[in-house]
């Protein structure tokens, strides 16, 4: 059955990535945000309700300030694109872990290694990315809210959806403060993108629930290892599905991030922790 989750959180993450990537193209990413996160609230809740988890959980206010920020940076990344250039650089979430906890042996020197030559891959030539910057930031934000989503997985529906909830709220405050597109331009949004709206919000439901379930038989470690294949496949899908002109040296960078980022985990935590 953990196999099936493992799947589901690769497929999820995969396909949120390209959701929002396409709901964002040419558009500003603070209807984006709230369409995305505000919808996955929602589907979250219906789930509470459906596995009769129906609470609020106060124990989510802490986190959400974290993942509001991350998610924001992490938006913006993906609007930003191209797909297949920014995905990959969420593996950076592994060495950062790993830096907050450093342990291991060759494996995690080989790994990292392997990590290193797949980010000369990606940008070697050329100035990083704006949306590589975002990404970055985004990741160093992650990698404290996935320390904090540890323990607090015993509620995995009700948790997940007044996270969001919340998440949701500092976003649509932001958007007032800034005076940017808010509920309205969502709304807007999602009239004009339906299909790409729908894609975004229920993947990006489902692998924030996957990540909780996951997170109650697995180290974070482990998780963010198996959540490095949706980076790859996202740089996949953008250049063979959304026409993204990018090189086959882009891609094998993207592999080779995912490829290091597992490694250095499989050794950090022995086998993943997997018993």
């Amino acid at each position: 059955m953990l196999w099936i989750w493992l799947g589901l959180r690769v497929s999820a993450l995969t396909l949120e990535r390209v959701g929002l990537r396409r709901l964002g193209d040419r558009q500003s990413p603070w209807p984006v945000m709230t369409l995305a996160y505000g919808g996955a609230a929602l589907g979250l809740w219906a789930a509470a309700l459906a596995g009769h988890d129906l609470r609020w959980r106060w124990a989510a206010l802490l986190p959400s300030l974290t993942y509001w920020a991350a998610f924001t940076l992490y938006t913006v990344a993906l609007v930003e694109g191209p797909l297949a250039v920014v995905s990959p650089w969420a593996n950076a979430t592994v060495p950062l872990l790993f830096a907050l906890r450093p342990s291991g042996g060759v494996g995690v020197v080989l790994g990292l290694a392997i990590f290193a030559a797949g980010t000369w891959m990606n940008s070697a030539g050329r100035r990083l990315a704006r949306g590589v910057w975002y990404m970055l930031a985004s990741d160093a934000l992650l990698a404290a809210a996935r320390l904090q989503d540890a323990h607090q997985v015993h509620a995995p529906l009700s948790y997940g959806a007044t996270l969001y909830t919340l998440v949701t709220v500092w976003m649509v405050t932001m958007t007032q403060v800034l005076r940017q597109p808010g509920l309205g331009a969502a709304w807007s949004l999602l009239q004009r993108r339906l299909g790409w709206g729908m894609l975004a919000l229920s993947a990006n439901a489902a692998s924030y629930l996957t990540l909780l379930v996951l997170l109650r038989h697995l180290p974070p470690g482990a998780v963010e290892a198996v959540s490095g294949l949706a980076s790859f496949f996202a740089a996949w899908l953008g250049v063979r599905w959304l026409g993204e002109r990018q090189s086959r040296r882009t891609l094998w960078g993207a592999l080779l991030m995912a490829l290091g980022a597992g490694m250095v985990l499989y050794d950090h935590a022995p086998g993943f922790g997997v018993q």
